[in-house]
């Protein structure tokens, strides 16, 4: 069902009977719950929202809200109204609308603002009931926006998609500032991912942008110490060990790691062993390439072809 912002008209104004004879005349309980969406008949809670002051407001009920959140279920209910000052009335109406309706919000970038006010109140049926509508609706542009979102609201199905759209597109996202601003987690399981689109050293040059940028955040000086104390253990998950030695000695060295390290590295670049190297030398390579890829693209869009031809030549003598 679709949902659209003037449906949020405030019921208070209609007379009570008719309020009362058309309710009745509900045949579904899902119908009658849908009717006392934004409805002020018997509701007892109401909820405003906006950051000057309460704007908007939108009569609910207790039950039907503790019924649909455990957050709201373990609420302190002896108030008279709830306002949510960082929602705006367009994502409440999308909210509400799903609580009482099961409404998923048609405007995409509306329905990543509902969902993580779903999530915000651990309703995690708004993922299961909406997910089908908005994956498709995940494109890379999106995906580079909302992946911060949909990690931390646990919408792992939705936050899937982007992860895939940022494995074909990393160097896209790393030019971003949505990049710049994800979470030293979110990093953490970035360089996890085995199937990036690029090679190692594009993600390394990634990867001191962020540092740079954080290093503003935290008001300190980008000096390798401090870089170092921010990216933490992270450091051993970018594979210096798979980079061409020559452009690791030029862009790496002194950048990131000690001389001590350096050495180490080179060393087993060059099949000496090193029994001390911090660095994991069992995960090399990443195991899905660009030009894997485009090579299985290119595989089955040949076999399409050839098939499409046989079919058509096929028919053509069928009808001789």
């Amino acid at each position: 069902m679709a949902f659209e912002w003037k449906d949020c008209a405030v019921f208070g104004a209609v007379p009570e009977d008719k309020i009362s004879e058309e309710l009745f005349t509900k045949t579904r309980v899902f119908d009658r719950i849908s009717y006392l969406y934004n409805n002020s008949i018997m509701s007892d809670i109401k909820l405003t929202c906006g950051d000057s002051g309460p704007g908007e407001v939108f009569f609910a009920h207790k039950y039907i809200l503790a019924a649909s959140s455990p957050v709201f279920y373990f609420y302190d209910f002896n108030i008279s109204s709830i306002h949510l000052s960082d929602v705006s009335h367009v994502t409440l109406a999308g909210f509400l609308s799903f609580l009482y309706r099961d409404e998923c919000p048609t405007d995409v970038e509306e329905a990543f603002k509902v969902l993580r006010l779903a999530m915000e109140y651990q309703i995690s049926s708004f993922t299961d009931a909406c997910k089908d509508y908005l994956q498709p609706k995940v494109t890379p542009e999106r995906a580079f926006k909302w992946l911060e979102t949909l990690i931390e609201s646990k919408a792992e199905a939705l936050a899937d998609v982007c992860w895939t759209h940022i494995d074909s597109h990393p160097s896209e996202f790393f030019s971003l500032e949505h990049f710049l601003k994800i979470k030293k987690t979110t990093l953490d399981a970035l360089l996890d991912r085995e199937t990036l689109c690029c090679d190692e050293m594009t993600i390394f040059k990634a990867v001191m942008k962020w540092l740079d940028y954080q290093c503003g955040l935290n008001d300190v000086r980008p000096t390798i110490e401090n870089k170092r104390k921010i990216l933490g253990d992270l450091i051993y998950k970018i594979r210096f060990v798979v980079m061409e030695q020559g452009e690791f000695i030029k862009n790496v060295g002194a950048e990131l790691l000690t001389d001590v390290e350096v050495i180490a590295i080179v060393k087993f670049m060059n099949g000496l062993e090193v029994p001390d190297l911090k660095w994991n030398t069992t995960m090399l390579k990443r195991q899905v390439s660009c030009g894997y890829r485009l090579l299985n693209a290119r595989l089955w869009f040949g076999i399409a072809t050839i098939l499409g031809s046989i079919i058509g030549g096929v028919a053509c003598l069928n009808n001789r």
